[in-house]
């Protein structure tokens, strides 16, 4: 039976991003690194599962194909995006929630004519 491989990781006290052993700084958020201590040691073998929040494209999924902007408050609390990031996935969107909301104005508009139309004409 093989030894499990130990890597030195030192977890971020901020977003609980791994941190190479001996980083003054998480690479993820900038925070500051204290020295480690026995506990922030963990395996490279098992990363520390992430929150659904902090899963890049279950955030993206929920606003792009069911919130649209209502997804908003999830993405901007999201430790997984940097601050560009959110800007852009913002921008993006608003552009597809007008968008969307401009179809169904016409798709509505569109039936509803079509509803006049045949119940004048028979």
């Amino acid at each position: 039976m093989a030894d499990t491989e130990y890597v030195a990781e030192i977890v971020c006290p901020h977003c609980t991003a791994g941190v190479p052993a001996g980083a003054t700084a998480c690479p993820r958020c900038g925070a500051v690194i204290d020295s480690p201590t026995n506990s922030q040691v963990q395996p490279a073998t098992d990363p520390a599962p992430k929150r659904l929040d902090e899963r890049r494209w279950v955030v993206v999924g929920l606003m792009v194909f069911a919130a649209l902007f209502l997804g908003f408050p999830v993405l901007w609390k999201s430790r997984g995006f940097s601050r560009g990031e959110k800007i852009f996935w913002t921008v993006f969107v608003l552009i597809e929630t007008v968008l969307v909301f401009w179809a169904f104005f016409w798709v509505m508009a569109w039936s509803i004519d079509r509803f006049h139309t045949g119940m004048a004409g028979g």
